[in-house]
């Protein structure tokens, strides 16, 4: 997820392109999926088992289930933007 690009977000006046949007939500959708599963108990994925990488096996698991259509947050991500943006350009 690239910070910069929400960083320089201007909450008064949003200039993000359609592109721009979409990977945001994307990326917010697929970290948020991979919270998720952490916060899941497995220790089988987590433990001692997993070693150092099961956290980064999770973070990929949340970017695939989001490439595969995700569980509806990036949608409601991108609906909220694009109606915030077309209210400052009205």
């Amino acid at each position: 997820m690239d910070i910069k690009t929400i960083a320089g977000a201007n909450p008064s006046k949003t200039d993000l392109s359609k592109g721009q949007i979409d990977k945001i939500a994307h990326d917010f959708e697929s970290m948020f999926i991979g919270q998720l599963l952490k916060a899941m108990p497995s220790e089988s994925i987590t433990g001692k088992e997993a070693g150092p990488y099961g956290d980064l096996m999770l973070d990929q698991y949340g970017k695939l289930i989001s490439d595969q259509g995700g569980i509806g947050v990036a949608k409601a991500i991108t609906r909220e933007l694009d109606r915030i943006q077309k209210k400052d350009f009205a």
